[in-house]
């Protein structure tokens, strides 16, 4: 049987992607083409080449029109191309693992390209004297999202984060502290954001009239009204950013000119659209929604609470808390600005927060509330389980439980060696300590290690598994 390389099938893997999420589109604008008015207008190829502009500005393209250039990028169509790329790069992974770290790298480079290529030929078809997308955003878009998305996913399935992991500086604490702060921080993002989601939908509930009264008034069809409910679903990601930006206390723009957050409303008119029902009326905000201001600061808090109850104990403190606030809530500021755009060029072309400010305020509150969460966790740990929460399985060392964590990291020999040899040195009282990233010693063999990083440092025996065979070292 003839052996099956990785890059190569990673190659059929990315245009197989491409090529999966331009037929789906495909797929659905001939059937809303066809719901419209039965096909009365247009042709198939007038649906086609609209899936095509779609599936190019769902990658980050903008598009032209008539003259007119509408930049807004819906993310809820950019999520489901990113869970068919993921899906695609575990499909090759799946069939041909990489035998190391150079293959995965160039695996994961031939993915993109390969997608990349798909992505360039479709825009040039698309292109007409009426539409034309943005050849530049297009290569853009569609190089760093496979290679975001699929190098992710080739890293999650082979468990090679060393490739990553490896390359930080600093110490073995940095590295430890690194990976520490990037997990809390993410789960932070992850939940401020969907405090953002839900106001979005509970202001859409609050707002239920005003919405059956813009429906009623269009007089939709069936197809009509199916094909503004997809777009609706498609942008509300979008929607849950510009939430985050009121959350965060700047707010958002809805037109030139225009203002939307929790202690002024300014709104001109608007375009009747679903989602935009949500928004409140204009003048002065009622005083309840400056707490809202507190949402971000409070969830921040609680995610590292309940973190600080599933860790190992003594690997978390307030520290961790501030930075992985603090972080997060720089970052999902930043991407703030992805919610907004321009719709054309007249009032709507201004849409969405301005980043940078977002990023600064929510730096600020997520960062403290990071910091009142890991304070206060202890505390807030000995309050629950007085009342009777339990607290979450803590991974333990393999000497106590028998067997590796729970929670393993797939690291290099190299690393392991450097994780070793702290803590011989802790042991020792030894004060000079090998340089970073210097190569692997006699004891890290040839083969792939799992370890334990948040325990790391702990003097324990832990279970290492040097090329497939278990066997317990004494790490202390």
């Amino acid at each position: 049987m003839l052996a099956r390389p990785f890059p190569v099938l990673a190659t059929v893997a990315g245009a197989g992607a491409a090529l999966a999420g331009l037929a789906a589109l495909s797929v659905v604008a001939v059937v809303g083409w066809f719901l419209a008015d039965a096909g009365a207008h247009g042709d198939t190829r007038d649906a086609l080449r609209v899936a095509a502009d779609a599936w190019l500005v769902g990658q980050g393209s903008q598009l032209t029109y008539a003259g007119v250039t509408y930049a807004v990028v819906p993310l809820g169509l950019t999520a489901l191309l990113a869970l068919v790329l993921w899906r695609s790069a575990r499909w090759a992974v799946g069939l041909a693992e990489p035998r190391d770290e150079r293959e995965t790298a160039y695996g994961v480079a031939m993915f993109s390209l390969a997608y990349l290529l798909v992505a360039v030929v479709v825009a040039v078809l698309a292109t007409t004297d009426d539409a034309a997308p943005s050849l530049v955003r297009v290569v853009i878009g569609s190089l760093l999202l496979p290679v975001v998305v699929g190098g992710a996913s080739v890293l999650h399935a082979t468990q090679r984060w060393s490739i990553v992991t490896d390359r930080l500086p600093g110490d073995v604490g940095t590295v430890e502290a690194v990976v520490r702060v990037a997990g809390l921080a993410g789960r932070v993002l992850l939940a401020v954001y969907a405090a953002g989601l839900v106001t979005v939908l509970v202001s859409l509930g609050l707002h239920a009239g005003s919405l059956s009264a813009m429906l009623a008034a269009q007089d939709l069809s069936v197809g009509d009204l199916l094909a503004l409910t997809v777009l609706s679903v498609v942008v509300l990601p979008n929607a849950a950013l510009l939430a985050v930006g009121y959350l965060a206390g700047p707010g958002f723009a809805v037109g030139t000119g225009t203002t939307v957050s929790t202690g002024s409303v300014l709104l001109g008119p608007v375009p009747a659209f679903p989602l935009l029902a949500a928004l409140p009326g204009s003048g002065a905000a009622p005083w309840w929604t400056d707490l809202l201001l507190a949402v971000p600061p409070v969830v921040t808090a609680a995610v590292v609470v309940r973190r600080h109850r599933r860790a190992v104990p003594g690997t978390l403190d307030w520290r961790h808390g501030l930075a992985a606030g603090a972080v997060a809530g720089l970052v999902l500021g930043l991407l703030s600005g992805l919610g907004g755009g321009a719709l054309g060029d007249g009032r709507m072309g201004q849409l969405g927060t301005s980043p940078l400010l977002v990023a600064m305020f929510l730096l600020l509150s997520t960062g403290a509330g990071g910091l009142v969460g890991g304070v206060l966790a202890p505390l807030a740990s000995r309050v629950l389980d007085l009342v009777g929460v339990s607290r979450p399985e803590v991974p333990v060392p393999a000497a106590e439980a028998g067997e590796g964590p729970q929670t393993q990291t797939a690291i290099s020999p190299a690393l392991a060696a450097r994780l070793r040899e702290a803590r011989r040195q802790r042991a020792d009282g030894a004060t000079e300590q090998r340089p970073p990233f210097a190569p692997a010693d006699a004891a890290a063999a040839d083969g792939e290690v799992t370890v334990s990083l948040a325990d790391a440092t702990d003097d324990a025996e832990e279970t290492v598994s040097l090329g497939g065979n278990d066997r317990d070292q004494d790490m202390a």
